[in-house]
């Protein structure tokens, strides 16, 4: 009877683990993240991105464009296949036709485009075919500092400006196919005015879309989160119930703590100066944000991560909704046992990407649902 018992026991966990779609694992409030050893075997990560990976997009097929972070960066875009393997490079430095300068945020159009977006202060995006052939440019009026392709030549672009001490977020939808422009949203964040700003006390604007090209817009000083229509046409909004939370003098210290750590190899002694005269005139705000990430997953399911306290928290809570907005469950994620969730990280499927700064590689992991601990 035991050994029949637990054969049953073993089938219930193998099916489930391979039929379990991503929001029953999370309604079950265990899951785990399973390397996949084989992914990226052989490709130089630390050649291609020497300081990390800025941003992910990947087509039906699983195959992806990268673009890396910071000064280091290539001007360029490179694509993998579904394996990890390299492809090809897109573009290099340069303002012209084909050219890239300081490329950020990827999307995919129509699984037909890859939307480029640039350096903010270049004002446009730029259009390749998933060959990696240059197709357009589109140029705008506004900053780009995101860029999300819906479906039938239609994006949205969200621009940013500084106005009288305020942030103003704005999200603009796009047509590929011609210039005009329709405003979905706008939203200002009062700013104090400094040298240094700690962005992770003040809000964020978040667009994203679900499996349905529906968009999501997030502003993470506000506990209300929206889903449009492709079109722009409200379809729900839901409040995630967190309110914004008081700024301690600990996340003080542990803001300078990290700029101070950024800076540490730093061999220049007249910056590492300038640097600690700029940290004298950082201002903080009263109140940090109601969150501080809110991402979808590759079924299309939002989350919604906050921690506790800012640079210094040791679990996140991510709060999980469903596509249509409806919440699922909660989940506390210790840190230690997860890789960090407040750096960039991309859902693909049932799998998650995240740039191992340690190992200087980009790592895929399979979600799959976790045991409860033997007691």
């Amino acid at each position: 009877m035991k050994k029949s018992a637990l054969f049953m026991i073993f089938i219930t966990i193998l099916s489930l683990s391979l039929s379990a779609s991503l929001l029953d694992i999370y309604k079950s409030g265990k899951l785990k993240l399973v390397p996949d050893p084989n992914f990226g075997k052989g490709t130089a990560w630390d050649i291609y991105f020497p300081q990390g990976i800025l941003d992910i997009a990947f087509t039906k097929d699983g195959s992806f464009f990268a673009t890396g972070l910071g000064n280091k960066a290539c001007h360029c875009v490179y694509k993998f296949d579904k394996t990890g393997k390299f492809l090809k490079k897109i573009g290099r430095k340069g303002r012209g036709p084909g050219d890239l300068y300081a490329p950020g945020d990827l999307s995919i159009l129509d699984n037909k485009y890859l939307l480029v977006g640039e350096y903010a202060s270049s004002r446009r995006i730029s259009v390749f075919d998933l060959n990696g052939n240059f197709v357009k440019i589109i140029k705008t009026r506004e900053s780009v500092f995101n860029v999300v392709g819906l479906k039938n030549g239609i994006f949205v672009i969200l621009s940013k400006v500084a106005k009288n001490r305020n942030n103003v977020f704005n999200i603009l939808l796009k047509n590929i196919q011609n210039k005009t422009s329709k405003m979905l949203k706008s939203y200002s964040e009062k700013q104090k005015s400094s040298s240094l700003k700690p962005g992770a006390f003040y809000g964020e604007a978040y667009i994203l879309r679900n499996k349905e090209n529906n968009l999501i817009i997030g502003f993470s000083s506000q506990s209300k989160v929206e889903i449009l229509s492709d079109k722009g046409d409200v379809l729900k909004v839901f409040d995630i119930g967190y309110k914004r939370r008081e700024i301690n003098e600990k996340e003080r210290k542990a803001f300078y703590k990290s700029i101070e750590y950024m800076f540490k190899e730093m061999r220049n002694k007249g910056k590492i100066a300038f640097i600690k005269k700029l940290l004298k005139t950082v201002k903080f705000p009263d109140q940090g944000p109601t969150y501080d990430k809110i991402i979808t997953d590759g079924e299309g399911n939002i989350l919604i991560f906050r921690r506790d306290t800012a640079y210094s928290s040791k679990e996140e809570e991510i709060k999980i909704y469903n596509k249509n907005g409806r919440e699922v469950n909660i989940l506390r994620i210790k840190k230690t046992n997860y890789p960090e969730f407040f750096t960039k990280f991309w859902f693909n499927g049932n799998y998650i990407y995240y740039f191992d700064k340690q190992k200087d590689k980009l790592v895929r992991e399979q979600i799959k649902p976790g045991l409860k601990n033997k007691k």
